[in-house]
């Protein structure tokens, strides 16, 4: 039942362009990491001069690292929650609304089936548009500015990955519960910002989503912390946790 479920839900990633728009959007910014961070000095020289400066000079006193194109590759990743929430915004609402969710539930599709392939088809998605991004940027960022510790480069994309992760459970529960699709993304968008905001709590930071973020950020400036076990164990809960919640209440609900 799953895998039938499963097929159908990645037919329509497919058919919605759903793979083509991530795996687009994280391979651009896999180049223009970068190339931004190499550019970066050499743009502001030449608007510099170009420029009245009233005497002040502009200079640089070194020249960018691979560690300029991996911070800002995860600086790139901040808003990115943002994209997973309008993706995942419609995957069970706009079903209800248009009445296939009652067609498919009507099949041997069990409820549980009908949302975990939704999860485990945006899941997907979103690790394809991940790796095609971290390959393209390691393969420009050693061609441009240097070779990269490729041990603590692909444990940051493991943790990146799993920051977006627990946004595709949220937004697929709110999805449960709210039967409108500007709804969702509404709320969607506010959770992020919500974690964001309370992220500037220490306290707080480490048991939400923006903990990895936070970690992820040190990762790149090369300040080493032990601070991402539970924020990424906090998450994977969290993201558990919303999954069985939006299966007991869609359990309930009338179609």
């Amino acid at each position: 039942m799953f895998f039938a479920a499963f097929k159908k839900e990645w037919k329509e990633s497919i058919r919605r362009h759903r793979i083509l728009v991530v795996i687009g959007i994280f391979l651009i910014l896999g180049i223009i990491s970068p190339v931004g961070a190499k550019l970066l000095p050499k743009m502001l020289e030449m608007m510099a001069t170009k420029t009245n400066t009233q005497g002040v000079e502009l200079t640089f006193n070194r020249q960018p690292t691979a560690n300029d194109a991996i911070y800002q590759y995860n600086k790139n990743f901040g808003m990115l929650p943002i994209l997973i929430t309008i993706l995942a915004m419609g995957l069970v609402a706009e079903e209800k609304i248009r009445g296939t969710a009652e067609m498919i539930l009507a099949k041997p599709v069990s409820r549980f089936s009908f949302l975990f392939s939704k999860f485990v088809s945006l899941f997907l998605v979103v690790l394809a548009g991940v790796g095609v991004g971290g390959i393209v940027c390691l393969f420009y960022t050693s061609i441009l500015l240097g070779s990269v510790d490729l041990g603590n480069y692909l444990f940051m994309n493991f943790l990146l990955f799993f920051y977006l992760v627990p946004f595709i459970a949220i937004t697929l529960f709110l999805s449960v519960i709210i039967k409108s699709i500007a709804g969702v993304a509404v709320t969607g968008i506010g959770a992020y910002f919500f974690f964001m905001i309370a992220g500037a709590l220490p306290v707080i930071n480490k048991f939400t989503p923006q903990g990895i973020y936070s970690y992820t950020s040190k990762m790149a400036l090369q300040h080493p912390s032990p601070d991402w076990l539970i924020p990424f164990v906090s998450s994977l809960c969290m993201t558990l946790i919303l999954l069985f919640l939006s299966t007991v209440i869609f359990e309930k609900q009338e179609i």
